[in-house]
């Protein structure tokens, strides 16, 4: 039995163990060229986006991007391989300090890159390229998104002949350590992973600073939504999306606010039990305020992202309720205060 998979929708290490135990059944795992829901799907698939790319300035980075790419080459130097196959859109949006909106929510934009010693090639469509963004790039090699398959197919020559092997990360595409040959590649957690997770001094700020802009975008909701349920009539009138859609306004007058982080989960009563409810026009319920109100929300800012989870009663609380609440204040006290020995990696 053979079976045929797009090798663009699974990792290699995903592909390796599908095709192990389809062969231990004397079957096979095929990497098919063309994707066949997208050849049914035809004319009417949606267009992969193509709004532009902004560069985000050093003074919220900390870092400059050629600063990053060196950091990255010395990396590179110490595990002895040829270069990096960045495939991870967040990867990609820190290491070359620029942002998107391809992805709701997320600043990222659809791109790869290859860092060698001595190359630096981004594989960007030229519709997200403004003029900012070209002089930002300055010394980059820019090819089209797509055409990184064939090059790296073409990389794959040389390569096995000085038996050199490009890094690739663990969350790479079959159908890129395809493209370079298994033997031409090493499959590990990409260097930037660490980089990125040390935060420097700007960033740390940033975070610090976005946070109090986010938390005073916080207290002017309650503020109004604590008006509106007890002294203006609000209550039963006011939807969980009426609430939700309040708070993105009053998020987005914050300085340096560029939207939300993801969508707001306003739930009133049992939906607050729902894992990542999220409240849509028409079905959604009323605020109570003989019901407890669950509030997480979050914001993206130039400077940093934020993530709040509020619980709120806005009437008198059942002697349940104030129970499980206090348990769960507890709970975050304990956690709060727990000393963690030194190492801990957390998870």
């Amino acid at each position: 039995t053979r079976v045929g998979i797009d090798p663009t929708l699974i990792t290699a290490e995903q592909g390796a163990k599908l095709r192990e135990a389809l062969q231990a059944k004397s079957g096979d795992l095929v990497a098919i060229s063309e994707n066949l829901v997208d050849v049914v799907w035809g004319s009417a698939r949606p267009v992969r986006p193509e709004d532009p790319a902004f560069v985000l300035d050093v003074k919220y980075a900390g870092e400059t991007h050629t600063a990053k790419i060196a950091r990255v080459r010395e990396q590179l130097e110490r595990d002895n391989v040829r270069g990096l196959v960045v495939t991870a859109l967040d990867e990609l949006a820190w290491l070359f300090n620029l942002r998107g909106s391809d992805i709701d929510f997320n600043p990222v934009f659809f791109a790869y890159a290859v860092v060698t010693n001595d190359t630096v090639t981004l594989y960007m469509n030229e519709a997200k390229l403004t003029d900012a963004v070209r002089k930002h790039l300055d010394g980059i090699l820019v090819q089209p998104y797509e055409s990184i398959f064939g090059e790296l197919s073409a990389m794959s020559v040389g390569l096995a002949e000085s038996e050199g092997r490009l890094l690739v990360g663990k969350t790479a595409s079959w159908a890129l350590v395809e493209a370079l040959g298994e033997s031409n590649v090493k499959v590990d957690s990409s260097p930037i992973v660490l980089l990125k997770a040390l935060k420097n001094a700007t960033e740390l700020a940033g975070m610090r600073k976005c946070h109090e802009r986010d938390g005073a975008a916080m207290a002017n909701y309650f503020g109004w939504l604590e008006n509106e349920l007890l002294h203006n009539g609000g209550n039963l009138k006011l939807s969980e999306c009426d609430v939700a859609d309040k708070l993105e306004t009053l998020r987005r007058e914050q300085d340096l606010c560029v939207g939300l982080s993801f969508s707001t989960i306003s739930s009133v009563g049992a939906n607050g039990a729902i894992i990542h409810y999220s409240p849509q026009r028409g079905s959604e319920s009323l605020l109570d305020t003989s019901k407890m109100y669950l509030c997480d929300s979050g914001g993206q800012y130039l400077d940093g992202t934020t993530d709040v989870t509020r619980t709120y009663h806005f009437g008198e609380p059942t002697r349940w309720e104030r129970e499980c609440f206090t348990r769960v204040l507890k709970g975050h006290i304990a956690l709060d205060m727990a000393v963690f020995p030194n190492g801990t990696s957390g998870f």
